[in-house]
């Protein structure tokens, strides 16, 4: 699961950068709102299993859930309230 994470936030990372979201590349923001989809929707079935299959809580998964949450929820407030050029014309 932590070779997952990592990759799950490097790639993150690299669609969060600002250069990436100067592009207007419709291709790039489909992107990272569906990498940002398949974290959050992988960090509620961690939080499933957390509660309901383990019955323990983990501090350091706790963090990386709201670290996700906060990348999906940011995501989706700046793809829809800075639409690029090449979304506004299609």
């Amino acid at each position: 699961m932590a070779v997952l994470g990592l990759v799950f936030f490097a790639v993150m990372l690299l669609l969060q950068l600002p250069t990436m979201w100067r592009r207007p590349e419709a291709a790039i923001r489909i992107a990272r709102m569906g990498w940002a989809v398949v974290g959050l929707g992988t960090a509620l079935y961690l939080l499933y299993a957390e509660l309901f299959a383990i019955d323990a809580i983990c501090l350091w998964c706790t963090s990386v859930h709201v670290l996700t949450l906060v990348f999906f929820a940011t995501t989706v407030y700046a793809t829809s309230a800075y639409p690029t050029a090449a979304m506004v014309d299609a």
